[in-house]
């Protein structure tokens, strides 16, 4: 009985180190979250309404050697697929809506955040633009929201290179584009995002804005970027508001979005930028050094890499806008109560490892029953 008994054990040891819900902040370094989303879709016409794909589509938060998430829970059945930037998301099977119909989809994640160290970061030690690997080429290429060929951003760009002082050094460079966004544009909040020139010719721009016009200016100069999504815990009262002309209704609860760029740096690699939360006229490293991505109360939610994250938001409010729809959302982000108890009976890997184990011991059986059988021919 050996063998099956140790196989058994094995089998409840894999259980007891498989991810799950009660794992979660194991260390001083960690946090854990839960963030629950339920969005209330109504029909208010007189005819039968399809919601758009990106309308109902759930992001899973990628995984990282810093972020780790798990899916807690959908309300409807869904495809397990990726995006054009190679997010991972879900998309529930939601039926058109009828006349006077209401749907409402939740759903819930829980997230481990580990704290991360913030590199030491000079000038001195940047390397130049010659040294950025050329794999790396999909990152700056005129597609997406980055309008790399527009003569007035490309004007821009090259005056401010050539106004730095070490015109090739990839820090120098970048950080001296963020100066010039941060001393010129203001931070100012739209319903949707605008297009880098747009950021550019009204100096006025939020966070991904701002994000954009500096992803748009370094790629000008050959240098990697994109756009990373995320959110931040902020803890108070709800922030509730309404917007596209009255056809979205917000309610946060202990979060709110944010963006900003991620910039290869050599030597360090991918470092974040962040215009709104982080630039300071005083230091320009803090556009950096004090983003808020650093901090274990800031979640990455998705990567923008390819696709136009500006078009997105436009064709989104025009949907909406131009239809009977309306749409009612509440996020919440908290800490996860680690001192929940979970019963192993109910955990999917238990009921997993029980029926292999009853696989493992009736086959152990049936072999020692065939063996004594032909044993006791024998003799």
């Amino acid at each position: 009985m050996r063998k099956p008994f140790l196989l058994l054990i094995s089998l409840i040891l894999l259980i007891a180190h498989a991810p799950s819900p009660a794992s979660f902040a194991t260390t001083k370094r960690e946090t854990a979250y839960l963030y629950t989303s339920e969005i209330l879709y109504i029909n208010k016409g007189n005819d039968k309404l399809p919601l758009r794909e990106d309308l109902r589509s759930i992001h899973q938060f990628p995984n990282s050697s810093w972020q780790t998430t798990y899916l807690g829970s959908v309300s409807h059945s869904s495809t397990l697929t990726w995006d054009f930037d190679q997010n991972q998301i879900l998309l529930p099977d939601i039926p058109p809506l009828s006349p006077g119909e209401n749907v409402t989809l939740s759903f819930s994640l829980h997230i481990v955040r580990e704290e991360r160290l913030i590199p030491d970061i000079t000038v001195k030690e940047s390397l130049d633009v010659s040294s950025i690997p050329r794999v790396l080429d999909e990152y700056y290429e005129a597609e997406g929201s980055w309008q790399v060929d527009d003569e007035a951003l490309r004007s821009l760009a090259e005056e401010i290179q050539l106004s730095t002082e070490n015109s090739s050094n990839v820090l120098m460079i970048v950080t001296g584009i963020a100066d010039w966004i941060g001393k010129n544009v203001e931070p100012v909040s739209h319903d949707v995002p605008l297009y880098p020139l747009e950021t550019y010719t009204s100096r006025k721009g939020d966070c991904d804005d701002q994000a954009n016009l500096l992803i748009t200016l370094c790629r000008i100069l050959k240098i990697p970027a994109y756009l990373q999504i995320g959110l931040v815990r902020n803890i108070g009262a709800p922030k509730s508001s309404t917007y596209w002309d009255g056809h979205v209704t917000s309610v946060l609860r202990n979060l709110s979005y944010h963006a900003w760029a991620l910039i290869y740096i050599p030597p360090w690699s991918w470092l974040p930028f962040d215009m709104t939360l982080g630039w300071e006229e005083s230091n320009p490293l803090k556009v950096i050094t004090s983003a808020v991505v650093w901090r274990s109360n800031v979640i990455v939610m998705f990567d923008v890499i390819h696709n136009d994250w500006v078009d997105l938001g436009l064709t989104q409010k025009e949907y909406v806008t131009s239809k009977p729809l309306y749409i009612s959302l509440e996020d919440s982000l908290e800490l996860y109560d680690s001192g929940k108890i979970f019963n192993i009976w109910e955990q999917p890997a238990f009921l997993i490892a029980v029926f292999v184990s009853t696989l493992i011991l009736g086959g152990y059986f049936v072999r020692r029953k065939y063996s004594n059988k032909a044993l006791t021919h024998l003799l």
